[in-house]
């Protein structure tokens, strides 16, 4: 893990030193959650009659038993959720991209089966962990876990309170032939071409096989970006770069969720 750390460290040493703030968009960016919204989002936890489960999210679905075994996301197969039930009502899921944990959440509702309450752990590329405990409100029909659950953005999102980041969130640079390479130094994930409605290659070590992104330039100050698996689209985010260029703001939302947007703002520092 030691080593992920120092690759990882280096690689921000070596964005810092390459941008050059050329571009409108070039520069580091510190996320401000003073001035971010973030949205309640809601999932679905079917029990089907076979003793199988359903979760669907927008950007993840998986059918699995609670057996302890892995199984893949439907349009990702290289992420994959196992689960095992630690009491009743309680599920215990891990995720993980080829064979290696990325997240752990508890899912407990409550005896009255109106709320859920759910325990949150983010794995990073270098091993640290990062947790959040939030609550989700049944807005559906169903017993127990079972139905359609709005999780609350209040205390939801790690950080979330917060005064802006001490480390950039975002590391853009753009080369003189117009590719942009945005990475994201917390997980190593980078994003890498030209705004011009083609597909490319979404990287990281934390990313399954046959994810895609494509960006199109709407105009000199905002980017559409779309992230699909394996051709269904998964995600999609209005990047806004405000006139002075001082401040970005990025929307975004998962697929069939369009109206729970999370708006994130960040800052240039130089």
């Amino acid at each position: 893990m030691r080593s992920v750390v120092v690759i990882v460290t280096a690689m921000i040493v070596m964005w810092t030193d390459v941008v050059r703030a050329d571009g409108p968009w070039d520069g580091l960016w510190y996320r401000d959650d003073t001035k971010s919204h973030y949205a309640d989002h809601s999932f679905t936890l079917e029990k089907k009659s076979n003793g199988k489960w359903t979760y669907t999210s927008g950007d993840e679905t998986f059918v699995f038993a609670a057996d302890g075994k892995p199984y893949p996301e439907v349009n990702a197969p290289d992420l994959s959720l196992r689960a095992s039930a630690s009491g009743e009502n309680v599920l215990e899921a891990t995720e993980a991209v080829f064979g290696r944990d990325v997240a752990r959440v508890r899912y407990a509702a409550a005896p009255d089966g109106k709320t859920l309450s759910l325990k949150s752990t983010r794995v990073y590329p270098d091993g640290h962990e990062m947790s959040s405990e939030s609550v989700a409100i049944r807005i559906s029909e169903g017993a127990g876990l079972d139905g359609t659950w709005k999780e609350r953005a209040e205390n939801a999102q790690p950080g979330a309170g917060a005064t802006v980041a001490t480390r950039p969130y975002w590391v853009i640079s753009t080369s003189a032939d117009g590719v942009m390479s945005w990475f994201i130094p917390a997980t190593g994930e980078l994003i890498r071409g030209k705004p011009d409605g083609q597909p490319r290659p979404l990287t990281g070590p934390q990313q399954p096989g046959g994810r895609t992104f494509v960006w199109k330039q709407v105009s000199p100050r905002r980017i559409d970006f779309f992230a699909s698996d394996n051709g269904h689209v998964i995600e999609t985010a209005i990047e806004t770069l405000s006139e002075d260029g001082k401040t970005f703001t990025d929307t975004l939302w998962v697929a069939g969720h369009e109206d729970e947007k999370d708006v994130r703002v960040f800052e240039k520092r130089r």
